[in-house]
């Protein structure tokens, strides 16, 4: 029997619950049924060590200026200048679509695939649309209801284009399908793999950051994700120094990269909490640190189906 070809485009390979929860998803996967292929459609990452050993196609500039955190990455002048140009093209949704087109003949040169998976919300699905194969999948990783209930929402039409639309969670499935009703009968809830043997055998796996200590006779607490608005991150040092000003000793290790890193570094020393909160910067292995805390703080003003928690 043939095995079916599947393609599964990601964002990127930055530090995040779709890049592990993808990986983890592959790795459950049936090789002898499937033959799998990734697109990172920004090519940048700390864990793309992960995918090593799975086929991923190359990616070009036009879809990496299109992708999450493609303009933050780029060193070349002349690159981050084209980026530039092409994201503000983009904001007209005709070129935008050209510039999709593009990408897709570009980096996929006209590969049939069974079936072709966004494996998250906005930009990727977009993309996913405008490929043809039979079966098209798109994972959402967000809670739309709580996510959008803030800023200028738009519903999307390209959903149109999918066989199934899989949430994360069954509150996630419930808030979609109160958006977007018209997409029950092919909305599922698929729980996130984790890959525990992973997760156990890198907790005592140490990268030796000096920034890390314990033996101090503080508590250690400890908070991971990506550094944007959603993950309030801004908000530990204003917590920081209540906690100090109620005479209590600890130190708070923030754990992530993302586009709020300065706000919240300035936040740091505004609040003059520079001894107790420490951004230890993105981690490809954050499990010896959590291993090691006596306390997780999640602080998100939402979350589908937080990997880190879990």
């Amino acid at each position: 029997k043939m095995k079916k070809n599947i393609l599964l485009i990601l964002p990127s390979f930055e530090i995040g619950g779709t890049t592990i929860s993808t990986r983890n998803l592959i790795s459950v996967l049936d090789k002898e049924k499937y033959d799998i292929t990734v697109w990172g459609l920004n090519e940048h990452g700390i864990l793309r060590w992960m995918y090593n050993g799975i086929f991923c196609v190359k990616t070009c500039i036009i879809a990496q200026s299109l992708a999450i955190s493609g303009w933050n990455k780029e060193r070349n002048v002349f690159r981050k200048l084209l980026t530039a140009l092409v994201r503000k093209l983009a904001y007209n949704s005709i070129i935008r679509d050209i510039f999709i087109k593009y990408s897709i003949n570009r980096c996929l040169k006209n590969r049939v695939f069974d079936i072709v998976i966004s494996c998250q919300e906005g930009h990727t699905t977009s993309v996913v649309s405008q490929i043809k194969a039979n079966n098209k999948i798109a994972w959402v990783r967000c809670d739309y209801k709580e996510y959008f209930k803030n800023i200028n929402f738009i519903k999307e039409s390209f959903y149109n284009n999918y066989n199934h639309i899989v949430c994360v969670s069954e509150k996630t499935k419930e808030h979609f399908i109160e958006i977007y009703p018209e997409y029950k009968n092919k909305t599922v809830c698929i729980y996130n793999p984790q890959d525990s043997e992973l997760i156990l055998s890198q907790s005592d796996i140490n990268d030796n950051d000096t920034r890390f200590k314990l033996n101090n006779g503080k508590k250690v607490i400890i908070s991971l994700g990506r550094l944007n608005r959603v993950k309030r991150f801004e908000q530990i040092p204003v917590i920081a120094r209540k906690l100090l000003d109620n005479g209590l000793d600890f130190i708070w290790y923030i754990v992530g990269d993302g586009e709020e890193r300065n706000i919240i570094s300035d936040a740091i020393k505004q609040y003059d909490v520079e001894d107790n909160v420490i951004m230890l910067g993105a981690k490809s292995n954050p499990h010896f640190y959590i291993k090691r805390a006596d306390l997780y703080v999640c602080l998100s003003s939402t979350e589908a189906c937080p990997r880190v928690v879990n």
